[in-house]
C-alpha cells in the first residue's frame, strides 16, 4: 500500500499542479504526468510556489527583481595580450527602492504587494515606505515567510478553490 503524503501546503500545491497539468494535457496518459515538487529552501522557492498557485487558481502574479545586475569587466585584445578596458561593476535596478517581491491582482481582493521574508530577513526602511504608499492608495501589502502563510491568508479571503479541494481529497485517500 502506498504511503500517504502529509497534508502540508506544499504537498497540496504539488497535487494541484499535477491535477492542472492533467487538465491542460488531456491526451497524455495520467501516469506520465506528475506535479512539480515545491520546496521552501529560500525566498525564491516561496515566490515560485505563490506564482504557480496564482496560475492554477487564475489570478495575476508577477515577480519583481530589484537587485540589479553585475556587468563583467570588458577586455580588449591588443598586440601582445589583452588589456582591461573597464572594471567589473554592478548596475542598479530601475525598479523603485523598496518595491515588493511580488505583485498580485486577485479578483474581489484587488492589488496585493507581497513581500517575501525568509529566515531572519526583516523589512527595510525603503520597504516600509513602499508599504505605506501601497496601503495609502488602497492596496494590500502582505509580508509572508512561507507558502503556507500565504495560502492561509488566501483561503481566509477567498475560500478554497475547487482544484485545491480536489487536491486535499486526493491526498487524504
Amino acid at each position: 500500500m502506498a504511503k500517504k503524503k502529509p497534508l502540508t501546503a506544499l504537498n497540496v500545491l504539488t497535487c494541484m499542479d499535477a491535477i492542472q497539468r492533467r487538465i491542460d494535457s488531456p491526451s497524455i496518459p495520467v501516469n506520465y504526468i506528475v506535479g512539480t515538487k515545491y520546496t521552501e529552501k529560500n525566498a525564491n522557492d516561496i515566490e515560485k510556489a505563490i506564482e504557480r498557485f496564482a496560475r492554477i487558481v487564475g489570478f495575476h502574479a508577477e515577480r519583481t527583481k530589484t537587485q540589479g545586475r553585475k556587468m563583467d569587466a570588458v577586455w580588449k585584445q591588443v598586440d601582445g595580450g589583452r588589456v582591461q578596458v573597464s572594471k567589473e561593476k554592478f548596475v542598479t535596478s530601475t525598479a523603485r527602492k523598496g518595491s515588493s517581491d511580488m505583485k498580485l491582482v486577485i479578483p474581489d481582493i484587488g492589488f496585493v504587494a507581497c513581500e517575501i521574508k525568509f529566515g531572519r530577513d526583516t523589512q527595510k526602511a525603503d520597504q516600509k515606505k513602499y508599504q505605506y504608499d501601497i496601503e495609502k492608495n488602497g492596496g494590500i501589502y502582505l509580508i509572508v515567510k512561507s507558502f503556507e502563510e500565504f495560502l492561509i491568508w488566501y483561503v481566509k479571503k477567498k475560500g478554497r478553490p475547487d482544484i485545491m479541494q480536489q487536491a486535499i481529497v486526493s491526498l487524504k485517500h
